[in-house]
């Protein structure tokens, strides 16, 4: 029986890469670096900032650590302060979050993005009430896949992790998922697509937030018990 889930942010629950190309091309722009289209955001994010900045970085460019850490400081202080200019939620997903909490899931986020804008995001995109917790990236601490704030966080709900089906639209989603003991479940209206998930030990896979409330709905049902093979 399902009593938990745990989200990806951007992908998953926010439609976010607009902004997040918009911040990346301005760093670039000003470094007088090529700019990307849009649409190539999808496979540079979902790693953390610095990875994101090593990948919209030109592939011929040859720079020190301390510079791209520093070039990742300007995106990440960029970032917070334009990330929501053309964000905002899927189509279904506020619906859903509503039947969750109406049927006593507890709700979390876990997200590769930087810890102050994820707070920020949630909180200006769903309000302060909606999730029980919302855990981004914070120095010192592991990146995705890395599991150890999704168990933390568990622990705290007195949750078993076979309990929390853990959504994501990335193969580090599915891989946490599955580092965690939670049950992975994809999304295909995210960054990435269904090889990838498939290829990271997705259980389900959905096409729209409908179609996962369903999947939720036969999960609490207790009379009629999820068959996960």
């Amino acid at each position: 029986m399902i009593r938990a889930m745990m989200f990806d942010l951007d992908g998953t629950l926010i439609n976010s890469l607009a902004d997040l190309a918009a911040a990346g091309n301005h760093i670039l722009e000003m470094h007088g670096y090529p700019t990307h289209p849009t649409d190539a955001f999808r496979l540079f994010v979902g790693d953390g900032m610095l990875n994101l900045t090593r990948r919209m970085l030109p592939k011929e460019l040859v720079l020190e650590e301390d510079a791209v850490i520093r070039l990742k400081e300007e995106l990440q202080a960029y970032y917070y302060d334009h990330s929501l200019e053309r964000t905002a939620p899927y189509p279904g997903i506020e619906a859903l979050l509503r039947f969750c909490k109406m049927h006593g899931l507890r709700l979390g986020v876990f997200t590769n993005k930087p810890d102050a804008a994820a707070h920020r995001v949630v909180a200006a995109l769903f309000g302060a009430d909606v999730f029980d917790a919302v855990i981004g990236h914070r120095e010192g601490r592991p990146h995705k896949p890395d599991p150890t704030a999704v168990l933390e966080e568990l622990e705290a709900f007195d949750i078993r992790p076979a309990d929390c089906f853990y959504v994501g639209d990335s193969g580090v989603d599915m891989q946490t998922a599955r580092n965690a003991g939670c049950i992975p479940v994809g999304v295909l209206w995210g960054f990435r697509g269904y090889e990838e998930l498939v290829q990271n030990g997705a259980k389900f896979l959905m096409e729209s937030p409908e179609k996962l409330k369903n999947l939720v709905a036969s999960a609490i049902d207790e009379a009629c018990p999820l068959r996960i093979k």
